[in-house]
């Protein structure tokens, strides 16, 4: 879609060698653990490079998984191994690595013939067909069914007094039956935070078409990228590219800086204002989960679980690496992945999980571990003193206009007995759902229950539909189609 001038917004291997017995490294592009594993193999530290070339080749990578084998054939890091070597070699080619045949077949002679299942076994596991079965996304292939989600009026953002640049910010949020948008959160901006209360603000005056699958009206979430153009643009798909922040990103792109591969690839994913296929950017992004990039692991996860709901199952393995590297938004993640189903088990992982989400400042993480540890139906996961410290963080100039984030809030003081002050902040909420004109009768019973001294549990982020159409007072863009996702 197209709005007027000055703001804009649209829903959305080179590796290494064996040769004459010295392994020669050169980084790959779009790989932060990658660049990490060569600096310490350069710096002869071959157990933290083997440890990193390890963990990304299981991930699928092919640049690691052929160093990993090199470095088995050299004996660097672990003890020598020509089958091992043989059979991450082979991965390599399989993942689409080019390895020299005359070295395959010098690594293949060394192995003895009682030792080659060994290889076939890891090709078989860590080869291509095996990588696309078990943990990446299909190529090319959404979860079809799908139609909706597209915009129907777009609220104009305010571009802040204190910023002279420009930007954009890539953020995700559910659509409702009623087609408003709630529970939004900041995928990645630059400059950082500097247009986010701006765009948050924009998506939540906004509305949106209700989504449907097979037909049938539903709640989803998806992507909107929001630019802030300080020079007035003629036309919009000509801008991006244009933009000084998105240039800025783009060269350290260029010049092989994973996180801003990563970020070039999520936003040309969510905007086809880049003119880069939708699978050639998630391709982009993948390629730097496999590498190791935390926040593109973390994005890979919200991928499969969101895109390709009907063939569930990828999501987990993707938000265990991230989590364990101490991403907290995959902290989060995994831990609501556990309790849709919990088990005993299920629960006490959860609430681990949970308890380490310690360092963040980010709203969207904030508040939903607040609503899990203040107000969760499994009493296991519950922990009110870590969820009103948490609250506590909650910074409200960040989204003025969010009630959600006044809601955990309340829910947080309720579960540690102050209930004046829990429906005093839920009062809040509710005047700032009623200006978004979301259907407030649910917010309405929390405050009752803490008005009569009880305490709530269950799931804060479920809000009815709407029960007239609200009124839209802001600027209409024009709708402009777009493909479902890929």
């Amino acid at each position: 879609m197209r709005v007027e001038t000055g703001w804009s917004w649209r829903n959305s291997g080179v590796g290494g060698f064996v040769s004459l017995g010295v392994l020669l490294l050169a980084p790959v592009s779009s790989q932060a653990d990658f660049i990490t594993a060569f600096q310490a193999y350069k710096d002869k530290d071959y157990a933290r490079a083997h440890a990193e070339f390890h963990e990304m080749a299981l991930l699928g990578e092919s640049a690691s998984q052929y160093n990993l084998g090199a470095m088995k054939w050299l004996g660097q890091g672990s003890e020598k191994d020509p089958a091992e070597a043989l059979g991450w070699m082979r991965a390599a080619i399989d993942n689409g690595y080019t390895v020299s045949p005359a070295l395959i077949d010098k690594v293949r002679a060394a192995t003895p013939p009682e030792h080659m299942a060994r290889a076939d076994a890891i090709v078989a596991r860590y080869g291509r067909s095996a990588m696309q079965a078990t943990l990446l996304p299909a190529p090319g292939q959404g979860c079809p069914g799908w139609e909706g989600g597209r915009v129907v009026h777009a609220r104009k953002a305010t571009f802040p007094i204190t910023s002279d640049t420009d930007g954009f910010v890539l953020l995700e949020f559910t659509i409702g039956l009623d087609g408003l948008a709630r529970d939004v959160e900041v995928v990645t901006s630059e400059p950082a935070q500097q247009f986010d209360a701006a765009a948050k603000d924009s998506i939540y005056f906004s509305r949106f078409e209700t989504f449907r699958f097979e037909g049938k009206p539903t709640e989803r979430r998806t992507q909107v990228l929001l630019s802030f153009n300080l020079i007035p643009v003629t036309s919009y798909d000509d801008s991006m590219w244009n933009m000084r922040a998105v240039k800025k990103v783009k060269a350290y792109a260029d010049a092989g800086h994973p996180t801003a591969q990563y970020v070039i690839g999520a936003m040309a994913f969510a905007d086809e204002a880049f003119r880069m296929p939708r699978q050639d950017a998630a391709r982009m992004v993948v390629a730097a989960a496999q590498g190791g990039n935390v926040d593109a692991q973390y994005w890979v996860s919200n991928y499969l679980d969101r895109f390709e709901n009907c063939r569930p199952g990828k999501a987990q393995p993707w938000l265990e690496i991230a989590a364990r590297k101490g991403h907290e938004g995959a902290r989060l993640m995994l831990a609501d992945l556990l309790l849709r189903n919990p088990q005993p088990a299920e629960v006490e992982r959860a609430r681990e999980l949970l308890s380490g989400i310690a360092r963040t400042t980010d709203a969207y993480i904030l508040r939903h571990a607040v609503a899990f540890l203040a107000g969760s139906p499994q009493a296991g996961v519950r922990d009110p003193v870590l969820a009103l410290k948490l609250a506590r963080r909650i910074s409200f100039s960040r989204s003025p206009v969010d009630p959600q984030m006044r809601e955990a809030v309340a829910l947080a003081l309720a579960a540690n007995g102050d209930m004046k002050a829990a429906a005093r902040d839920q009062e809040r909420a509710i005047k700032q759902a009623k200006k978004l004109y979301w259907n407030t009768s649910l917010m309405e019973e929390r405050l009752q229950a803490y008005q009569q001294g009880k305490h709530w549990t269950g799931d804060l982020f479920v809000v009815p539909p709407a029960i007239s159409i609200p009124p839209f007072k802001g600027e209409t863009a024009e709708v402009v189609h777009e493909e479902e996702e890929d």
